[in-house]
């Protein structure tokens, strides 16, 4: 399907033609009010799992909160070391 990249494309007769065919386009642009960002980022699920593991250590109080993101930053670094060209 198309998603439209702008706000006021909905508004161009070409997309409201496809809207009209297939309303289900517009379902998209109806939820934008309701999204958040969320970070992106290279091996994000691996980079994700990492900061994870670590907040909860910190939670745990396994480590101090300036530990833990130090380590959780040093692991994320080894991971995203082949995209730092």
């Amino acid at each position: 399907g198309y998603i439209a990249t702008r706000k006021s494309s909905f508004e161009l007769p070409l997309m409201r033609d496809y809207a009209a065919k297939l309303p289900q386009v517009l379902v998209a642009r109806d939820q934008l009010p309701y999204a958040l960002p969320e970070m992106s980022t290279h091996d994000n699920q691996k980079v994700r799992e990492i900061f994870r593991t670590h907040f909860q250590e910190v939670l745990d109080e396994k480590y101090t909160s300036e530990e833990g993101m130090k380590k959780a930053q040093a692991e994320m670094e080894k991971v995203l070391a082949p995209y730092q060209k």
